[in-house]
């Protein structure tokens, strides 16, 4: 196995784990639209290691939706100084962070 030899430091019990994991949308996975509020729900079954994968690329589509069909006349005029700007402004400053040209 080609990961088994290019990465040895991965322990044989979680190569063998990876090696037969499969995701299971339609089994895992529940949208539910609801008329009445306008919303969704999104819930994910099973185990947490076995569903933490399916976070970000939901979060992703959700977000894509929502500023393609929802929020559509949305830009950048305006965005700085927002909570967002003082939080990377904040995290910049911190020692510990280190800067991607570092």
């Amino acid at each position: 196995m080609w990961l088994r030899k290019t990465c040895s430091y991965l322990p044989a019990e979680y190569l063998d784990y990876i090696k037969d994991f499969r995701l299971y949308p339609k089994q895992q996975v529940t949208l539910t639209w609801h008329d009445k509020e306008q919303d969704i729900s999104i819930l994910m079954h099973g185990k947490w290691i076995e569903t933490i994968l399916y976070e970000i690329p939901i979060l992703a589509l959700v977000s894509e939706a929502y500023f393609r069909f929802v929020d559509t006349d949305w830009d950048y005029v305006g965005q700085y100084g927002t909570l967002l700007h003082y939080l990377i402004k904040h995290i910049m400053k911190n020692e510990h962070f280190v800067k991607p040209s570092d």
